[in-house]
This record gives C-alpha cells, structure tokens and sequence, in this order.
C-alpha cells in the first residue's frame, strides 16, 4: 500500500504505515521510501496539495500541521510522520490552546482509549488527575472514532491503533463538570487541610481566606536553618567578625554542604558575599581541627580578574590571616601544584590554603586541532571521509539513534578540498600526514560528540558485530612549529584542576552568573573545577537575569541529577526548558497562497521560532533553589543606607530626529521581517543595533546592506543629522546640575566600539566646558588602579562602558550613575546600577535614566525592566522602587498581589519567617544626617554581633570602618576579633553557640533592630 504525490514534472511516492483521515482531509500520517520521495510528499501535504490513498485523493485541512523526519539505517531510507497540530498522541504530548479550538484529536497508538482520553482532558483542560478515571465515560458522548487506513504490512507494529476527535470547548467541558459535581459523579477528595472557596470570590480574596490553611502546610517545612538556630563559634575567631545577618548565612550554607555538595548564596551587592565565603572555609576547617582530621583544608577560589589582588589582600588576608594564599597566573603554576599534590602534598594539620585563579584564565586552551586523516573511502573512487588516526577505519556519527559517516563540515568549519586539488597535490608531494595539503589552512570546530574514535563501547559508541575497539582521542593541541597555529601551547587551567581528583575540599566561584552560557568557555572551566572539590560554593549578586534558562547550565553543572530526576539530559535545549519553567514567544505570520491562475486562495500560518520572554514559574525556585540558596539583602544587615533615588526620563525627540528614526525604524523592521518569514538567519541580528545607535547617534547617520539567498543587495539607510540631540542637550545639562552640587558622575554607554559611544559624549562634554575622562582599561588588573588614579586626581566625570565595571569595582566618588545606553543583558545592568549605593557611601544616590521616547530605547527599556522585576521576584524580592511600575505584567503583578495577600493575613512566626523581605524595609537615611546614624548603628551591630557569638569582653574598636568596605589595617579593624584578643567565648553543649532571642531586640527611638523581619536565608 503506498501514498501517492503527482507534482508538475514529477511523481513520487513511498510505503504507507498508516494515515488518519476525517472525510477527504488528512489528519495524521506515516510513511517510508527514498529521502527524496519521503520529503516531497510531506513538502507536499503541508501545502495542500492533493496526495493518493487506495485510489481516494486527500488533502490537509485549515489547520497548521507538524512533522518529523529521520533517515533509518544507512540513509538511504527515510521515516515520515506528519500530522494535525490540533492531535495529541497518546493524549499527552502537544498541548491544545483550549480557549480558541472547539475540537481536538488523539492518536492512541496503543489503543489505550480511556487513559490516553484522560490525559488529553488533565493536559488541554487543566482537569484535575484525581478524576482521570470518570473523564473518558463523562465526556463520551463529545468523542467520534476516525477512520483509519493501516497497511497490512505494518499493521503488527501498531495493532490497536485508533484515532478520536473529541468536539467541546473548554466552557463545555467544564460546564459536565459543573454538573457530574452537582449530581455527585464527582465528588471531591478528602484532604487534611480544610480550605474555603467561594465562586466569587477574586484570587486575592481567596489567598487571604486561606492564608491559615496554608501557613499549617508550611509548618510542616523545615529550614535547614532558622535565626533561633545555634551558630558555630569559630565564625567568632575570624580577625573580622561578620554581622549577625551574614553570620546566619554562614551556618545556613555549613548546614546546606552538609546535605548537599553545592550551594548558592544569592546576596545583593555590597552585602559581604566574599566574607560569607570565607567564613565558610574557615568553619569547615575548624570543623576539621575539632573532629581530629589529619590534614587541613585547601580552598579553590575562581574570580574575575580585576578581583583576585582584593580577594588575596583585603578580603583573605584581613579575614583569616593565617590562612595561606597563592594566585595561580599561568598554566605552569597549575602544573607546579598538580605534580606536588600527585607527589603527595597536602595541607598540615589545621591550616587553611586557598588557590586563587581568574575565570577567563582558567578557561584559555590551547588551539585545537583535530588528528583524523581525509582520505577515499574503501572501496568508492570518488567519496572522501574522516578516517581514524590509530585504528585507521572510517569515522562515524550517530544522529536519532543512526550511525551515519562523519562529514567534513561536521569538525571543520570551509569547504572540503576537491578530488582534483588532491591529486594535483599527492603528485606534488604537498599533502600532510592527514591528507590535506599543506596549504590548506582550516579551522576546526570543537564538538565532544567526536572526541573519540567512534569504534569504541558503551552506548555513543559504534562497534559492529566482530569489530574490535578503539577509542582513540580525536583532538590534540596545534603546533606552532608546524605552522598549524601562531600562539605557543597552553594546558587548560581548569583541565589541571580537574586532574587533582577532588584535592580541593571547597571550591568558591565568584560571580558565578558569568558562567551561565552552555557553550562559554567560563561555563566551560566552572564545570571542570566543580570535579576537581568535594563541595561547591557559587556567590553571586544576580541569580538570574529574568529569563528561566538563565539557571539551567549551572544547574547541570553542579547538580545534574536533580535535572535527571526531572526528565532533562545534557541535550534538552534551553526551549524546552523555557516551556516548563519560563515564558516563550512565537510570532505567526499570515501568507497569501495563490494558485497557478494568479489567485489569493487562503491564508497561511507561518510560525516563527519561539523566544523566551521574560518570566519564571514559580515552582522552578521551589524545585531547584529553594533547599540549596541563601538570599541577603542589604537591609538585612541592619545597617541604614543613603538614599537610592532611580529614576527613567523620557525624552521627545527633535523633530527633524524624530521623522528620519521613524522612517529608518520602519523599513527596517519590514526588511527584517521579511527575511525572518523566509526563514533566514540571523534575520533580526541588524536591527537593535541599528535602530538603538541611530537614535543615540544620527551624526552617524545608517547603512546596511541586506544580501538575499540569490545575491540580491537591499540598502536601508537613514541620512547624518548635525547638532546635539534632545538627549545629548539633556546629559548636558544633568551633568551641569550634579557637577555644581559637587557630586561625581558616571556616565555608561553600551555600544563602545564601532560606534564610539564613548567618544561622541567626551566630546559634547568638552565643547560645554566640561572636562571628563574615558574608562576602557582592557586589562582586568589593572583597572581599579586606574580608577583610582581617576579618584586621586578629582576626576568629576567619568565615561565607561556598563560591563567594564559590572563587577570587583566601587564608585563611591560618583554617587551619581548615569545610563546614556542600556544594555539587553539585565544582570549587567543590575550589577553596574549597584557600583556607588554601597556600605561606606554617604552621599545620596542617583540612577538616572534617559530614554528617547518613540524608538527602539523605549522597547528596550520595558523588556530590561520586566526581566529585572522577574529576577527580584525569583530572589524573593518585590521591586517598590521608582522603577517597579515598569516592569510589572501579569506575573509580577499577581506576585505582588499575593505578597499582600500574606502580609494582611494574620499568619505565625513560621510563616514571617519564611516570608521574603520587601525592599520598601531599607531604611534610608538623608544625606546630612548619615555619618553620625552610621557610627552609632555600627555600634550597636558590633555588640549584637559579639553578644551573639558569646563574647563576653569588648575591644575597643574605631566605629567609623565598616567590616566590608573598608581597606583598614588589622589594628583598626572595625571587628578585630581574635583568638588572642583577650576575649572569652562561652559555649553550650555540642560546641555550638546559641543565638540570643532577637525577638526580644528593643528599638531605639526611630532606629530600625538590626535583625527585626530579616531572614538571614530561605533554605
């Protein structure tokens, strides 16, 4: 039995499995033949044209269709399976948009009719699964049988296979529902928690009804940790005690290594993240001292490394400064310590070593170059593949379960050398041992898929009946003497690491958002030291940057099988991690078909590719955050800040300005749309940067040049304007005002290169009499010295680019930042406006941000805000700044609503506790009073500190140095603590101490107890 396809010129046709048909449309369809075949007829269906069955023409429907492909055995054989978007197989996979279809298909492979009916109810409907067993007797009379046409060749693979079309829409269904409770065919299940409902009620009304029903489910959870919870007293040996919030972090994250071999501390910035780290080395090693370990405890430490000279010094050195401590700066350095620790070293009894190295240097390698040989495959004349070095036999890949030979493209990016180029140069004795000519420069792509011959066991491996095993390594470093490169060979940092098998008892990485990337080389060198520690600790100030996929590869990295007990692999894609756990979009687009005669016969949907939008689901926090994180903020500290004032300014353009940007913006968008319905790629790559650029630098003027698969040229251009923009004229005037009130002003672009964002503003800058300076230090380094070489001079105004400072640098003597460009990367954003409002700053703090109303700023804008008012939410936050009506949308908004929801239930302790802490808690302090509140908060936080770890006598202390800000001296140290100062610690049963009951914390006058509400972590 086979399917039939009569183009103009050709006729195709292939083995039919089965096909699903309602009247004279094809709904679901499968079939086998020649590649060519199989793929015409599927191209064919889905633009409906007319294909034969046992002698019946059939045509697609209205609807979208979908399909899948894949060559069988040696590719010379095809598999299609098509069908109708609106069918669900096996009733579970392929979701239904209830609210807009009245139908809906099963195809029960298997003939499981009610469970497969059950499923697609629970999936399309939201059905609850306690009734799965009712659904397919409740809605019988909405479910029609299909016809289905099975070739008797193939009808054993399928024996019970059966189509159904079920017609209702989601109010007809839930109206049987409605009534099956009424007539008590469905009762609801009994539940220990008595909840209340009313119909009418609003979701709000019904949270705050039930907000005691649910504080009773949550009494049940216990954190790992909670602030009436014992300490351990050597936090209260370090020469800098940390405050009584970062102390409750400290234990927190102790407790969570001993359960689990990774945690997080998600702490804003400026709240001591380094110090929390340490702490919790130095915990861990006096741990070690007290249970008899015969060795002391040696740290891995990876940072940016503009922050590796602070870690070493101040942070390391002022904290434990017994602890020893040595920078990895090159790769021999790494091999130094990998042949001693192989030769035996450990660290002496008691002593705490950390191993500082820099991510970006961890992660250089040398250049690779693949060691296959391209030579004619046996027993062809003309067909040149991939051979194995070693074994000699021809390379192999496995794609949807195939083996397949390996392709050129497959490991080498160009053009593979003709036959021709080959025996001219095997005649001229030019061909290198890998069969290339030695002229031939190529470069190589990387791909763990063929690291290794493909002959080799296990299940990546292809090993036919009979032959023998291999395995040889496919790649090995270029050799500069063999002019294969023109950089001398370096050994991967992070790979030297690894090979130490778990030397290390902790590894710490800073800032470990930078590693979020799948196929970075940063991700690449946090996942190989994580191997080389028994434990990690990652400290960041953004856990996410808004979008779900943000998390998932430092998820895997650390903790693979939480994923795997979720059904994930290391090859889910980030769409399908964004369809559970975040927010995607697809754009449709509506194409006029017209027929031979010249005719609109109908529209066509044309999905594009999806995008994640911003937005997180809830239960991702709950299933992959929640038991291993430790959330600070710094109003947790106790501690009074300056005022932050952020603020968006929308700006009208000039006029002139504004005509030429709306007509540059709209051909240009058409233009990219066009080549995005024709499926090109990289089709809207140009179009953010053009339109952002010309609306901040018409001087420029713009041009583009499209080129279309046929060669064809397409120029969108705007014209060059003169003069300052309404922005520019804006910033000049801001710049004036901030300067006369003798504040320091920061000034971030994002767009530093081609378009020499930096350049344009010094220059407008300097025509109105205002001297400033460019920040664009490239060396990591050396940057904060020249940063404070800025700060020796007086510099006033200082402009950089946003990531340049994004991290291990303070702008206390520019209290006012302004944003001249955003950026799309929202943690960049989030890191760079934190540079000034920190512990130590005493001016007020000014985020100002100028917007060009009617461009594409605008929708950069709102996208930034919504993703950093979705990272806020997922670190347990609720944005009620200035910027916080920005970036709310339904999610956000109904988080806050239920926010409220809790805070006017009269919930327990356990509930508060458990709760996060609003920003609206900071307690902002003017700028005229600030020093002298400081002193006197600092003071009382250096008791309460010391009373909770149970110091009974006090050293003098100079008040005015912070604990984290500060570069003082050990004998000024703001809690210069020692196990030698004289003091006495008093300890309860276990060696633990116990916390003070902070409960009974009583305020002074309007000042704010130091720990009132704070949670010092959610676990």
């Amino acid at each position: 039995m086979n399917i039939y396809l009569q183009s103009t010129d050709r006729h195709f046709e292939a083995k039919l499995q089965f096909i699903v048909k309602e009247e004279d449309h094809v709904l679901a369809a499968s079939y086998i033949g020649i590649p060519e075949a199989v793929t015409a007829i599927t191209a064919g269906i889905i633009e409906g044209r007319t294909v034969v069955v046992e002698g019946k023409e059939l045509t697609r429907g209205h609807d979208p269709f979908r399909r899948i492909e894949r060559k069988v055995g040696i590719g010379d054989v095809a598999h299609a399976f098509i069908y109708n978007s609106l069918t669900t197989l096996d009733g579970l996979s392929g979701v239904i948009d209830s609210d807009k279809n009245t139908r809906g298909y099963i195809l029960s492979l298997h003939g499981n009719i009610k469970e497969d009916v059950a499923q697609h109810m629970i999936s399309r409907f939201g059905l609850p699964p306690e009734w799965s067993d009712h659904y397919a007797g409740l809605f019988g009379f909405m479910i029609e049988d299909l016809e289905v046409i099975q070739n008797p060749a193939f009808q054993h693979l399928n024996p019970n296979l059966r189509a159904l079309k079920i017609n209702g829409s989601e109010s007809d269904v839930l109206e049987v529902v409605e009534m099956a409770l009424k007539n008590r065919l469905l009762t609801i299940p009994e539940s220990e928690i008595e909840g209340k409902f009313d119909p009418s009620w609003s979701l709000k009304e019904y949270m705050v009804n039930n907000a005691s029903a649910m504080n009773k489910k949550l009494s049940v959870m216990r954190p790992l940790h909670t602030m009436k919870d014992k300490v351990d007293p050597a936090i209260a040996t370090m020469s800098r005690v940390p405050f009584p919030a970062q102390t409750h972090v400290i234990q927190g994250l102790i407790n969570g290594l001993d359960v689990e071999n990774s945690v997080i501390t998600s702490a804003n910035m400026g709240t001591g993240k380094s110090i929390q780290a340490i702490g919790v080395a130095h915990v861990l090693n006096e741990r070690k001292k007290r249970r008899g370990s015969k060795r002391g405890t040696a740290v891995l430490l990876s940072a940016p490394g503009i922050t590796l000279s602070k870690w070493e010094k101040k942070e390391i050195g002022k904290t434990v400064p017994h602890a020893k401590t040595s920078i990895v700066r090159s790769s021999e350095d790494a091999l130094r310590l990998l042949e001693r620790v192989r030769n035996g070293y450990r660290p002496t009894v008691g002593d705490l070593e950390f191993t500082i190295v820099g991510i970006d240097k961890a992660k250089r390698d040398s250049e690779p170059y693949f060691a296959g040989i391209w030579k004619r495959v046996k027993n062809t004349s003309d067909s040149y593949g991939w051979h194995c070095p070693d074994c000699g036999r021809q390379l192999y890949k496995k794609e949807e379960g195939e083996w397949f030979p390996l392709d050129w493209s497959d490991v080498a990016f160009g053009s593979a050398p003709t036959i021709e180029q080959l025996i001219d140069a095997r005649e001229e004795k030019a061909l290198l041992p890998n069969g290339l000519l030695n002229s031939w420069k190529v470069k190589w792509r990387r791909s763990k898929q063929f690291f290794k011959c493909s002959y080799q066991e296990g299940v990546q491996g292809y090993l036919p009946d009979g032959a023998s095993p291999c395995g040889t390594k496919l790649y090995r470093p270029a050799v500069k003497s063999r002019g294969e490169t023109n950089k001398r060979p370096v050994a991967n940092i992070s790979k030297i690491f690894k090979r130490m098998k778990k030397y290390f008892d902790l590894y710490i990485v800073d800032e470990v958002h930078q590693c979020k990337a799948s196929g970075s080389g940063r991700g690449d060198a946090f996942a190989q030291m994580v191997k080389s520690a028994k434990k990690t600790l990652m400290l960041t100030g953004t856990l996410v940057n808004g979008k779900s996929t943000s998390i998932k590869e430092i998820l895997w990295r650390t903790n693979p099988k939480s994923l795997l007990d979720k059904g994930m692999n290391d090859s889910t894609g980030d769409l399908t991690w964004a369809e559970r756990y975040g927010k995607l979009k697809q754009i449709v687009y509506l194409q006029d078909e017209v027929n031979h005669q010249g005719w609109v016969t109908r529209q066509r949907r044309k999905p594009m590719q999806p995008t994640e939008e911003p937005g997180i689901a809830p239960h991702m926090t709950a299933e992959f955050l929640l038991h291993k994180t430790a959330f600070l903020d710094l109003e947790d500290l106790g501690l009074p800040l300056v005022e932050l004032k952020e603020k968006p300014i929308f700006i009208t353009p000039k006029p002139e300005h504004e005509a030429a940007y709306r007509q540059f913006h709209e051909v240009m968008y058409d233009e990219c749309a066009k080549r995005a319905r024709a499926g090109a790629k990289g089709a809207w790559s140009k179009f953010n940067p053009a339109t952002l650029n010309y609306a901040a630098r018409p001087d420029l003027g713009a041009f583009y040049t499209f080129v279309s698969v046929d060669g064809q040229e397409t120029i969108v251009s705007a014209p060059q304007l003169t003069g300052y923009t309404a922005k520019e004229e804006w910033l000049i005037d801001n710049v004036k005002k901030e300067l006369s009130e003798g504040r320091g002003v920061v000034i971030y672009n994002n767009y530093t290169g081609e378009y020499q964002l930096n350049e344009r503003v010094h220059d407008i800058l300097k025509e109105n009499g205002i001297p400033s300076r460019i920040l664009n230090e490239s060396n990591t380094e050396k940057r904060s010295e020249v940063l404070q070489k800025f700060e020796d001079e007086g510099v006033k105004v200082i402009i950089t680019n946003m990531k340049l400072v994004e991290v291990g640098l303070d702008l206390l003597a520019w209290p006012t930042l302004i944003f001249n460009q955003l950026s799309y990367e929202v943690n960049v954003v989030r890191q760079s406006a934190k540079r000034a409002h920190r512990i130590g700053q005493h001016r007020e703090c000014r985020v100002l941000i100028p917007i060009l109303n009617g461009t594409q700023e605008m929708s950069q804008f709102k996208k930034v805000m919504s993703a950093r008012g979705h990272a806020l939410m997922t670190e347990g936050r609720l944005d009620r700044g200035e910027l916080a009506k920005y970036s709310y949308d339904e999610q956000s908004s109904l988080a806050t609503d239920l926010a409220e929801c809790f805070a006017e239930a009269d919930l327990a302790n356990a509930w508060e506790e458990l709760a996060a802490i609003e920003y609206q808690d900071v307690e902002m302090i003017e700028e005229a009073n600030f020093e002298h509140i400081l002193a006197d908060r600092m003071k009382e936080l250096a008791e309460q500190t010391l009373k909770l770890c149970g110091v009974s006598k006090v050293v003098p202390i100079d008040q005015s140095e912070s604990n984290i800000v500060t570069d003082s001296t050990e004998e000024d140290s703001l809690f210069n603590i020692t196990e030698s100062s004289g003091s006495s610690v008093d300890l309860e049963d276990d060696g633990i101490i116990a916390l003070v009951d902070i409960t009974k914390y009583k305020k002074k006058k309007t000042l704010k107890a130091p720990t009132e509400n704070q949670l010092g972590f959610v676990f």
